[in-house]
Order: structure tokens, then C-alpha cells, then sequence
């Protein structure tokens, strides 16, 4: 290349490098945010878990949802009046509403059973990207999966991480929680991910 452009081409190279520095100083301001709302969710999620596990049953109130396939007032279904859930966004209306086909793939389901069954194995199974990821064998194992939890590392966060290697990087640890197995002992497995903010001289 002629060296006028080449000198050019530096230019937009050191100004990419001033990109990335400001970019990643707005993850840096993102991950505080989310270390500040994840002791909001913690008392949501900590009640999701108690009722996934049959450790805690939902009032009348806590259930009450309209629902696509439910009637209201005895009227048809294809005349009812969807309520509170027509003012959800469609986005929000598909990840809430279950069909037929994502309901638990299980023969019998006694009504005595405590919690939901195999509700993180459905979850995940009706997310593309996960669903993708799980293969037959994986199955029997998620079937013991009790919780999943995102733990935020890092100066923000206000958890304690002394478990995890010290100094904490900024960044997050996914802990898997299970039930007692055959597969294997460990009743919590991790999976750590490092937040990188600013770009390295090899980049």
C-alpha cells in the first residue's frame, strides 16, 4: 500500500483503540448495574427455586394468570377476554405462553407431586440456543438440576466470593445446583466467565 494510506489505516487503528477503551468502560458501568439489581432478583429467584423444589407453595393469589388456553366467564375460547395478559408485549407474551408441545414430557405426573418436574430440563429445551447445545445423554442428568444461579464477580459485587480464585476478576460464575445423582458427586459445578474491559497489544 502507499504510505499515505498506510498512515491512514494507523489513524483508524489508534481510534478503534479509543473505541474499545470507551466501550469498555460502559461494560464496566453495565456490570456494576447488573451487581446492583442482581440483590433485587435474589429475593424472586430464591422463591422461584422453593417452588421448583416443592419447598414452597404458591397462594391462589401468586397463580392467579390468564392464560391462552383458559377461559373467562364461561365464554368460547376464540371470544375471551385475555385480560391483563393482552397488555404484555408480544415478545413477553411468547416466552411466557406454554404450548401443548413444550408442556413436561412426562408420561404420568401424579397430583400429589411436589414442585415441577424436570422444570430447568424444559426450560432450557425450549430456548434454540440451549436446546441445540443439549444431546440425549445430557438429559438424565439435567434432570437433577435444582437451580442455576449467576453469581457477579468482580469490585461491585456484593456477594461474597472468597469461594472463587482470588483477587475476583469482573466478570460472572454460573453455579449449577443438583440433587443427589449417580453421575457425580459434586452437588454445585461452575462455570466462570472474565469480563475483558480494555483491549490487549496483541489485539
Amino acid at each position: 500500500l502507499p504510505k499515505a494510506v498506510k498512515k491512514r489505516l494507523k489513524a483508524l487503528k489508534n481510534i478503534q483503540v479509543e473505541y474499545c477503551k470507551v466501550e469498555g468502560e460502559f461494560y464496566e458501568r453495565v456490570h456494576a448495574l447488573e451487581c446492583e439489581f442482581a440483590e433485587r432478583f435474589k429475593p424472586l429467584f430464591e422463591k422461584r427455586k422453593n417452588i421448583v423444589n416443592g419447598q414452597y407453595e404458591p397462594t391462589d393469589e401468586e397463580s392467579h394468570w390468564l392464560s391462552d388456553e383458559e377461559e373467562e366467564g364461561g365464554e368460547d375460547k376464540e371470544e375471551k377476554d385475555e385480560g391483563d395478559v393482552s397488555q404484555l408485549s408480544g415478545e413477553v407474551k411468547e416466552k411466557v405462553k406454554i404450548d401443548e408441545e413444550e408442556k413436561l414430557e412426562t408420561t404420568e405426573i401424579p397430583d400429589d407431586v411436589k414442585g415441577i418436574p424436570e422444570f430447568w430440563l424444559t426450560a432450557m429445551k425450549n430456548v434454540d440456543m440451549l436446546a441445540e447445545m443439549i444431546q440425549e445423554h445430557d438429559e438424565p442428568i439435567l434432570k437433577h438440576l435444582l437451580d442455576i444461579r449467576v453469581v457477579f464477580t468482580g469490585p461491585d459485587s456484593n456477594v461474597d466470593t472468597t469461594q472463587y480464585p482470588q483477587p475476583t476478576p469482573m466478570g460472572f460464575v454460573l453455579e449449577y445446583h443438583f440433587s443427589p445423582n449417580p453421575f457425580f458427586t459434586n452437588s454445585v459445578l461452575t462455570k466462570s466467565y472474565k469480563m475483558k474491559c480494555e483491549p490487549d497489544d496483541d489485539d
